[in-house]
């Protein structure tokens, strides 16, 4: 089975960081690992399963995805003639969120 690359982007860190300390101070500690441990799974299973989730569009070269976990979406590229996939933002269901992937 073909494998792909994952990266994650500085934005989707910053998007982590700001869900983990949500969660830590809103609801628990254990709550927000285990939601880290949720997200980073479900990143991790886009080497070998990366045209999973919804398309969203092109952008570039790339098509771009997302896929949910719990309240979540992450948005991510798949670069195909690279194999390599980017992970670009994870942000709450309920957001009006547009943004440029670009």
């Amino acid at each position: 089975m073909k494998k792909y690359e994952v990266s994650i982007e500085q934005s989707a860190l910053d998007d982590m960081v700001s869900i983990i300390e949500y969660i830590a101070e809103h609801g628990s500690p254990q709550s927000a690992l285990t939601q880290y441990g949720r997200i980073l799974k479900k990143i991790d299973s886009l080497e070998l399963f990366p045209n999973r989730g919804s398309p969203k569009g092109i952008a570039g070269d790339a098509e771009v995805r997302s896929v949910n976990v719990d309240r979540y979406k992450i948005y991510f590229l798949v670069i195909e003639e690279e194999s390599r996939v980017e992970v670009r933002r994870i942000v709450h269901m309920k957001m009006d969120f547009k943004f440029r992937i670009e």
